[in-house]
């Protein structure tokens, strides 16, 4: 259910306006509309400064409506205590409405605002800092044009049709009246920012068996080609672990006895394990380096077969070189350069300009 507050002011100094005209020919379009039990319309007369904040309180509204005197920079025009004009200017307006579209205290917050007085496009461009939808005039509108334009914005809202539909069938209408006011009335679409994505949150590291039976059953179910890649990561000096054609039930006991006597210990294996079996929670290679004398170098992080292919894993194979793989080629290595241990470069993704 959308509200719709409709403000009138005609102070007594100022010309006579046929408002009780436009407040009875949109309250009858709303009435006979499709969608009028979306809509409750109520309005206040007479309205004096204060009584806005107080209707606002009282119906907070999604749609407001001032229908009256504008007089650009000096303000829309509102009674005083004795009926006489007051000025309200654009930046007051702003403030007020700016706590009426605020989402954290209203659900439904203001989204639209309609000022149907002369000059009042000052006005409409302060509130529009705050509210999605905003209306206002150009320059000077007629009585009648000032009419037409809100009995075609209501019908339009009451058909279920965008405000940007509404407001083109306003200005449409008063050109069908005969009046050629159609291009002063203007609306101001304010969107506002999307709020950035939060970052995720990293996901918790997978946890690693810490006691060594585990870790021994582990390496046990290990599927083979992941077991070599451990082997390939640990890098235990030949004639400590037998051939890859040996079983692993006899291979993962000589691994332990490698690395509980003069290996590096089963730390080493357990941070071997974390990245074969996790490396997106624990892959964080840099994709630039700086060598020691201080050339920029690019990591290769992936094999296929013979051949360096980019960033990735070691392959699930149970190839093995005979020694430990330089992971960095230089940038400046020239195509007839010998790649390191007899393996093929291929071009890295990228290339500087």
């Amino acid at each position: 259910m959308k509200t719709i507050l409709i403000l009138a002011a005609n102070p007594q100094s100022t010309p006579r306006l046929r408002l009780d005209e436009e407040l009875r020919d949109i309250e009858a379009g709303l009435r006979r509309s499709q969608q009028r039990d979306q809509f409750t319309l109520t309005q206040r007369l007479a309205v004096r400064p204060r009584d806005i904040q107080r209707a606002m309180l009282e119906e907070t509204p999604q749609i407001v409506h001032f229908t009256g005197h504008g007089e650009g920079e000096a303000g829309l025009v509102f009674e005083d205590e004795t009926g006489q004009a007051q000025r309200v200017s654009g930046e007051a307006l702003a403030e007020l409405f700016a706590l009426f579209a605020d989402p954290a205290e209203f659900p439904d917050p203001v989204h639209c605002v309609v000022l149907n007085g002369c000059y009042s496009q000052v006005q409409a461009e302060a509130i529009a800092e705050h509210v999605p939808y905003v209306v206002g005039m150009t320059q000077a509108v007629g009585d009648r044009a000032a009419i037409e334009f809100a009995v075609g914005f209501y019908d339009a809202l009451g058909a279920g049709r965008s405000v940007k539909f509404a407001f083109k069938l306003g200005c449409a209408a008063i050109s069908l009246a005969g009046k050629s006011d159609q291009h002063t009335p203007v609306l101001i679409h304010h969107q506002s920012p999307i709020p950035p994505t939060p970052p995720t949150p990293p996901s918790p590291t997978p946890a690693i068996p810490q006691g060594r039976t585990e870790l021994y059953q582990l390496l046990l179910t290990l599927p083979g080609p992941q077991f070599e890649m451990v082997l390939f990561d640990l890098n235990p000096p030949r004639g400590n672990i037998s051939a890859a054609s040996a079983p692993q039930g006899q291979r993962v006991p000589e691994l332990f006895a490698w690395l509980e006597s003069i290996g590096p210990g089963l730390e080493a294996l357990r941070v071997s394990l974390g990245k074969i079996l996790f490396p997106a929670a624990t892959n964080q290679e840099a994709q630039s380096v700086v060598d020691p004398l201080g050339q920029t170098v690019a990591p290769v992080t992936r094999i296929s077969g013979n051949k360096m292919i980019g960033k990735g894993q070691w392959p699930l194979s149970s190839f093995r070189p005979p020694m430990a793989i330089s992971r960095i080629v230089r940038l400046n290595q020239s195509p007839e350069d010998p790649a390191p241990h007899g393996l093929h470069l291929t071009e890295e993704a990228g290339r500087s300009a």
